[in-house]
């Protein structure tokens, strides 16, 4: 029997409003947004990813933030309105990653680098799961579901930025 092996890294953390979570299908873009009437308090999320390693494959699930998100590891508003391209994404969405929790810095603890990933698969375009994906631009393959690609395009102003993967050869699937 082949071994498999899943490896939880935590890349760092979210502060959300708890409807943008846990809202289901009840949840208005103004909730999520924390623009509601009611508000509660945001509320911290860690943000993992996970690499699969198979008998011969490494297979990486989302990427987590970018080191721009927290230069010194610290909480940075003016950095992530930077790293996030919008002070209405930051708004929405706060992070931080200390220092050597990036996931390419600890995938490189273990003795793997980016080119060594046979497939980046992200599960979706959010900040929390695609800013960090341009340090796996030399992974094999960088796979994105087709359909949340071009849903990315058509709207690049409020929830996704093209620069966190304007330079990586992205490979799109159905």
């Amino acid at each position: 029997m082949s071994e498999y092996k899943v490896h939880i890294i935590n890349t760092g953390k979210v502060r959300i409003e708890p409807e943008l979570a846990f809202g289901g299908d009840h949840c208005s873009t103004a909730k999520a947004a924390g623009f509601s009437i009611k508000r509660s308090p945001k509320i911290w999320l860690p943000v993992n990813v996970f690499l699969v390693e198979t008998p011969d494959k490494l297979v990486l699930l989302d990427t987590g933030w970018d080191h721009s998100m927290s230069p010194n590891g610290v909480f940075d508003k003016k950095a992530q309105i930077k790293s996030l391209g919008s002070s209405l994404l930051y708004h929405v969405n706060q992070g931080v990653v200390a220092k050597g929790m990036r996931a390419g810095e600890q995938l490189a603890k273990l003795g793997i680098k980016p080119s060594d990933i046979d497939y980046v698969i992200i599960s979706h375009l959010d900040c929390d799961h695609a800013n960090g994906l341009r340090q796996f631009k030399d992974a094999k393959n960088i796979m994105v579901v087709r359909s949340e690609y071009e849903y990315a395009k058509k709207h690049p102003y409020i929830r996704f930025k093209k620069k966190w993967w304007d330079d990586v050869d992205l490979n799109l699937y159905d």
